[in-house]
């Protein structure tokens, strides 16, 4: 990916600081829903977006009058609670961003590279097998993909330096306890899909730690 355009590690929205200044800030997308949030996160904090209708970018209002911040470019909040929008290459050079200090036992963040998206090689592999509600697990999948493009700046890809087992199983375990949750939750009324749903997570999960040790990461 080339430097300069949306998707690289910086894109996460967060704080950042510029000489002792810590603010808050967030990249513009080529997503609507991305402009959508940014507009919203705007408005919330006092001050004013516009949203094109024809124009893949977002009208920030300032105390010197409208500024435009195409994609790949970023809206901050400064201490005083002003909006200004920053091109890319500025931001890039004057901002860092503040990084907490990983806890024990955690995984690095992920590394991009040229790879594909898992995300697209799974909606891939949807088209050709025959499951019932395709359409609403691709939209999930797409969510998905946009969530982790926003908080982390990069996509799920192969090679990321993150170790592929460890998350499978740890998201596995979690998803059969969320949905045990949701049994325990709804008690009589839970539905009986519900508990379909868990003995699948569980199965999946007994086989998932049955895999042959193999390099990873």
């Amino acid at each position: 990916m080339a430097d300069g355009q949306p998707g690289d590690r910086l894109a996460g929205p967060g704080r950042y600081h510029q000489k002792g200044s810590e603010v808050e800030a967030r990249q513009l997308l080529d997503d609507l829903r991305n402009h959508t949030e940014i507009a919203a996160w705007v408005e919330a904090g006092g001050g004013h977006a516009l949203i094109p209708f024809a124009e893949p970018c977002l009208y920030i209002e300032t105390a010197e009058g409208q500024e435009r911040a195409g994609i790949g470019d970023w809206i901050v909040r400064f201490p005083a609670g002003t909006f200004r929008a920053i091109p890319y290459d500025k931001f890039t050079a004057a901002f860092e961003a503040l990084t907490e200090e990983p806890r024990p036992g955690d995984q690095q963040l992920p590394v991009p590279n040229d790879g594909p998206s898992m995300h697209d090689l799974v909606i891939t592999d949807l088209g050709v097998w025959t499951i019932p509600h395709r359409e609403a697990v691709q939209e999930l999948l797409l969510e998905r993909k946009r969530i982790g493009l926003e908080r982390y700046g990069s996509m799920l890809q192969a090679g990321n330096q993150r170790d592929w087992y460890r998350d499978l199983t740890d998201e596995l375990t979690d998803a059969a306890v969320y949905a045990k949750q949701g049994i325990c939750e709804l008690g009589d009324n839970a539905p009986a899909e519900l508990g379909q749903v868990y003995r699948l997570i569980l199965r999946a999960l007994s086989r998932a730690v049955r895999i042959p040790e193999a390099p990873r990461g």
